[in-house]
């Protein structure tokens, strides 16, 4: 009777184990995407007619990852991403390399996904820019390094290359603050052509308060450069150790000092607890999520022209139920909103679910039709589309986001919004 027990247990959890790994192996290449492909006949007329009331030429996604395995660049993915050891991580980093086409194949170039990024982008509006971005290694303390924290490293002359050779493509740097020769390098990239800079302070090891900051936040001002931080909780990459740096009252001192900053995914995750985390949100009333934080912010007439937020992630699963409707009700915020499509993400299909968002009704039968037909061809187009088509009913008036939200271009004409 034992041994038969023994032999069930055995045989239950090789099945589980068997059952694990063949989920492993398959869901990555269900969430594959096939190439970049032009829509044709009704569809094209349908998407066309979601850029009638802006100007083209304007719609600059302010928030677009270029990412790389090391194949022809410095960048990199950290190892426990790419570790088939660490179960979990390497699952994650399979499942966004299948959607967003990043090979994880030993000899394919990082010049492939660039390419796929860059096809994408010219079928849907080849008028309009990416603002491709870098991003920045963990470094501690002392200035240092530390790549086993790194998830992920882009450097600047990657995307200073990328942007010297693609007239539609504008650079955004990155650059830790906390690094020995972090002006030298701000300096560097800005000289060679970036005309943003990106943090992502939960992962990076960022205070946005740190007095560190303060020369940069003045370069950032006297040079007219947008700083796009990250703002709530990150759940794409590793930031377990540090959600409250993506509190959107640290960065006061840049607002401070002058600088145009743009709070990524208006803050629509995790709740503000830190010893300045609910002042603003309580002196207006508002809850404890960053969302109210920012907002409460956002509505302040001394940000005016300096503080924005964008639009990215906004329509993702773990967002949108909670915070969408008041985005797209709240007319008093849409002067202060640009757009971004955080690519890759749009194109996981988990993470945006069109079912979901009819079902709490933010988006119609009619239009999730339109939008799956066009997620299939070209996930970076169905981002714009989709936050075109998603509406608010309020007391029966519908309310969406208006064009002048992905004009996002008037963040750098002249070098001031």
């Amino acid at each position: 009777m034992v041994l038969l027990t023994r032999r069930r247990a055995l045989f239950g959890l090789g099945t589980f184990a068997a059952g694990v790994l063949g989920a492993r192996c398959a869901v990555p290449r269900l969430l594959r995407h096939g190439p970049p492909r032009p829509l044709d006949g009704a569809l094209a007329a349908q998407v066309e007619a979601c850029f009638a009331d802006v100007d083209k030429s304007k719609l600059w996604d302010v928030h677009v990852h270029l990412v790389g395995r090391g194949v022809g660049t410095q960048a990199f993915i950290g190892h426990e991403l790419t570790d088939r050891l660490s179960l979990w991580k390497n699952l994650q980093y399979e499942i966004y390399a299948a959607a967003a086409g990043l090979s994880t194949d030993d000899d394919t170039p990082d010049a492939a996904y660039l390419e796929r990024v860059l096809a994408l982008h010219r079928l849907a509006n080849p008028q309009g820019k990416l603002v491709l971005l870098a991003f920045d290694q963990f470094v501690d303390e002392q200035g240092h390094e530390v790549p086993e924290k790194s998830e992920l490293y882009t450097p600047n002359e990657y995307v200073l290359e990328v942007a010297r050779r693609n007239p539609d493509v504008i650079a955004g740097a990155s650059v830790h603050p906390y690094r020995k020769d972090a002006m030298a390098r701000l300096e560097g990239a800005l000289d060679g052509g970036a005309r943003l800079v990106k943090w992502l302070p939960n992962a990076m090891g960022i205070d946005p308060r740190d007095a560190r900051c303060a020369p940069f936040y003045r370069v950032l001002a006297e040079r007219h450069v947008p700083l796009l931080t990250h703002t709530g909780d990150e759940q794409a990459v590793d930031a377990r150790e540090a959600q409250a740096l993506g509190h959107p009252a640290r960065l006061l001192p840049a607002l401070e000092a002058g600088v145009i900053v743009i709070a990524a995914h208006i803050a629509t995750s995790g709740a503000c607890v830190d010893e300045r985390a609910t002042i603003e949100a309580s002196d207006a009333g508002g809850g404890s999520s960053c969302f109210a934080v920012l907002r409460e912010l956002l509505r302040q007439p001394a940000t005016e022209g300096r503080l924005f937020a964008d639009i990215s992630a906004v329509t993702q699963v773990n967002r949108a139920g909670a915070f969408l409707t008041d985005i797209l009700a709240d007319g008093a915020l849409h002067a202060r909103l640009v757009n971004g499509s955080d690519y890759p993400l749009p194109a996981i299909d988990p993470l945006v679910s069109t079912r979901y968002l009819e079902r709490v009704g933010l988006l119609s039968a009619e239009d999730r039709a339109l939008c799956n037909a066009v997620f299939a061809g070209n996930p970076l187009l169905f981002d714009y589309v989709l936050k075109r088509k998603v509406r608010a009913v309020v007391d029966g008036t519908e309310r969406r986001f208006p064009p002048t939200v992905f004009e996002s271009a008037r963040l750098f004409e002249g070098g001031r919004a």
